[in-house]
C-alpha cells in the first residue's frame, strides 16, 4: 500500500505537463505523405490538468477540409515507468492513437515521445517521433516526425500553440 500511495503523488514533471492548463488557438501545417504539399488546418485546444493533477486532458475544435473536427487527447507522467505517455482519439477514426511514450529535457521546455504503432489508413507500420517545445509562456509547438514501413523520415505536422 506504501508504494501504491508514493506513485500516486504527482511529481515536478506533472507541473511541466500543468503549464498547458488553459484555452489555445492552434495553427496546424500537416504533410499527408511525404513531398506532399502542405495543408493548414485551424482550431481551439483547451487542456486541463484533471483526475487530481495526474494527468491533462486535451479537447479540440478545429476544421479539416471542410469537415468538423474534433479530438480528445490524454498526457501523463508515469511515476512508476520515469517517462511521459501521450495518446489521442478524433472523430475521423473509430480507434485510439497508440501510447507514445517519452521524456523531458531537463529545463522542462521539451518533450520528446516515439509511438510504434500499426497505421490503418495505410495498412503498414508506423513510427512517430513527436516534440513538444516551449517558445515562451503563451507559446508551445508541437510537431510530428513519422516513418512509414521502410520510407523515410518525413515531417508530417507542425501546429503552433498560442494562449488565447
Amino acid at each position: 500500500m506504501a508504494r501504491m500511495m508514493e506513485l500516486a503523488q504527482p511529481v515536478s514533471h506533472h507541473d511541466h505537463l500543468a503549464r498547458m492548463a488553459g484555452d489555445w488557438n492552434c495553427d496546424m501545417t500537416y504533410w499527408m505523405e511525404p513531398g506532399a504539399e502542405p495543408s493548414a488546418m485551424t482550431g481551439t485546444s483547451k487542456y486541463a490538468m484533471v483526475l487530481g493533477g495526474h494527468y491533462l486532458e486535451q479537447t479540440f475544435h478545429g476544421d479539416f477540409q471542410g469537415q468538423p473536427f474534433e479530438g480528445r487527447g490524454l498526457m501523463g507522467f508515469d511515476t512508476a515507468r520515469g517517462e511521459y505517455w501521450s495518446t489521442w482519439m478524433d472523430n475521423f477514426s473509430t480507434f485510439m492513437m497508440p501510447f507514445a511514450y517519452g521524456t523531458c529535457s531537463d529545463d522542462g521546455q521539451e518533450i520528446r515521445l516515439e509511438a510504434e504503432w500499426h497505421n490503418p489508413f495505410v495498412d503498414r507500420e508506423q513510427h512517430d517521433r513527436q516534440t513538444l517545445k516551449w517558445v515562451d509562456a503563451n507559446h508551445f509547438t508541437f510537431d510530428v516526425h513519422t516513418r512509414i514501413g521502410g520510407d523515410d523520415e518525413y515531417h508530417a505536422m507542425h501546429i503552433d500553440f498560442r494562449r488565447q
